[in-house]
């Protein structure tokens, strides 16, 4: 809208030049606006992908971050458990040969060592 500026009479001096219709011939439907609004549109369209571009580059380095942690955290747990069954292993091992030592050391016992304490009233019987 134009406002009071429709019913403007034009000089007299200017009367052979054409009248247009100034409501019609909008600044903001111009050529020159128009490559403007292209331009803008263009920017803006650039800053998006660029957003976007960003947002995909940092999604990729917290998956290489994400698989990063989850081998080390294999790794940490692959370790322990060989760690684990070492020492398991270890263990039934220091069993195995405190068990050997003891049956030899029984089998080595002279026949006349008592093997057990026994009461008096079973060496009575005896």
């Amino acid at each position: 809208d134009v406002g009071p500026f429709r019913s403007v009479e034009i000089n007299s001096s200017y009367s052979n030049l054409p009248q247009k219709d100034i409501a019609g011939n909008s600044p903001l439907g111009s050529p020159a606006l128009s490559r403007r609004n292209d331009l803008n549109n263009l920017a803006n369209s650039f800053h998006m992908d660029s957003v976007l571009q960003e947002q995909a580059f940092q999604q990729q380095i917290l998956q290489a971050q994400q698989q990063q942690l989850a081998e080390q955290h294999e790794q940490q747990l692959r370790q322990q458990l060989k760690e684990f069954y070492e020492q398991k292993k270890q263990m039934e091992e220091e069993r195995e040969r405190r068990e050997k030592e003891r049956l030899e050391a029984l089998k080595k016992k002279e026949k006349h060592e008592q093997s057990a304490v026994a009461s008096t009233e079973v060496k009575q019987k005896l």
